[in-house]
């Protein structure tokens, strides 16, 4: 699959959340409100915070996309 670079911004407030999310976890508790959630956090373990961005936002337009082509 090729890759295309695309730069955006975020506030600090969004990269703090992404940095906190990639903090070794183990455990399905809410790094920054520590309440049991469905997210696997380990699955972000060692994620750069740019890195989890990017995967966020292909799962997103991914999601967003089939949501549209089924409402069609």
């Amino acid at each position: 699959m090729q890759k295309r670079q695309f730069n955006i911004r975020i506030s600090d407030e969004c990269y703090e959340q992404l940095e906190t999310l990639t903090k070794k976890s183990s455990t399905n508790i809410c790094p920054t409100c520590g309440s049991e959630t469905e997210i696997e956090f380990s699955k972000f373990k060692d994620m750069k915070p740019t890195g989890l961005a990017t995967l966020l936002l292909e799962e997103a337009v991914q999601k967003l996309t089939k949501k549209d082509s089924q409402e069609s």
